[in-house]
């Protein structure tokens, strides 16, 4: 049995039992098949039409959903210490940041995500850091397929292996140049808050 045809039964076994060590399984093929390299990664990889800051709340077609991710800004409230000293950072340099989301508007975890890091942005208030935001993902990230047959419907970003899409939300770092300098999946793993994130992303990529 060759090693892609052991990948894909180890993978129906993992869905289907879901248990123990055989979830630990799982999130390793997943691991396996997709693995982000930010260094491959460029702005100018982007081919869809992206929306910047609060527009993309209101683009919403769904009341629902729009309601969902109206509701999830209005009750954030941005860390002003935090916020302070991204605007210090930001006033002093000579660097941009933009923020790149991909997601869904009927992901909730997305309408918890996107709209916080909106306010971050527009709290910070500064030409220097920007929030672009892609949604589409057209079907549930559940599939046995090697081409990610779940992202064909989505727009391209999604099923393009130099976005490295596994899971959603996923937030993209960039600077000036477009380059790609790494991503947070969902939230941040290694601090408490979005605003404690990007600024440790910016001093550790752009200071």
């Amino acid at each position: 049995m060759s090693i892609l045809c052991k990948v894909r039964k180890l993978t129906q076994i993992t869905n289907f039992y879901f248990i123990g060590e055989l979830f630990i399984i799982h999130e390793i093929i997943i691991n396996m098949r997709v693995m982000f390299r930010p260094e491959e990664l460029h702005w100018n990889d982007i081919v869809s039409e992206l929306i910047e800051g609060y527009a993309y709340i209101d683009h919403i077609k769904s009341m629902k959903e729009r309601i969902m991710h109206q509701s999830n800004y209005k009750a954030y409230n941005p860390d002003m210490v935090l916020i302070k000293k991204l605007q210090s950072e930001f006033d002093q340099s000579t660097h941009n940041l933009k923020i790149l989301t991909l997601g869904a508007t009927w992901c909730m975890t997305c309408a918890d995500v996107k709209p916080t890091l909106i306010k971050i942005v527009e709290a910070v208030n500064s030409p220097k850091l920007r929030i672009f935001l892609l949604g589409g993902v057209k079907t549930t990230m559940e599939s046995n397929e090697e081409d990610y047959s779940w992202a064909q419907k989505s727009p391209p970003e999604f099923h393009n292996p130099k976005f490295a899409v596994d899971q959603i939300p996923l937030v993209y770092f960039f600077d000036k140049t477009g380059q790609c300098l790494t991503r947070i999946e969902k939230y941040p793993k290694n601090v408490d808050i979005f605003e404690e994130a990007i600024l440790k992303i910016y001093q550790t990529y752009l200071k």
